[in-house]
C-alpha cells in the first residue's frame, strides 16, 4: 500500500510540477516581450492575487463537503 502511495504521489506532484513550471517558462519568457514593464506588473499583481485567493479560500471546504 505504501508502494502503491508513492508511486501516485509522484505521479500527481509530477504533473503539477509540469504545469507550473511551463506556465513559468510562458509567463517570463512570451508575457515579457509582449507587453511593457508597466502592463506586464499589473499583470504579476493579479497573478499573486490570484494564487493567494487560490490558497485562502478553499479552507474548511474539503471538510463541509464530506461533513454534508
Amino acid at each position: 500500500m505504501t508502494r502503491n502511495l508513492l508511486k501516485d504521489s509522484l505521479i500527481y506532484t509530477s504533473g503539477n510540477v509540469v504545469a507550473r513550471g511551463l506556465s513559468f517558462i510562458i509567463q517570463v519568457t512570451v508575457w515579457s516581450n509582449l507587453f511593457p514593464p508597466e502592463v506586464y506588473g499589473q499583470i504579476a499583481y493579479c497573478y499573486v492575487f490570484i494564487s493567494f485567493m487560490a490558497v485562502i479560500l478553499p479552507f474548511g471546504t474539503d471538510a463541509a463537503f464530506m461533513n454534508y
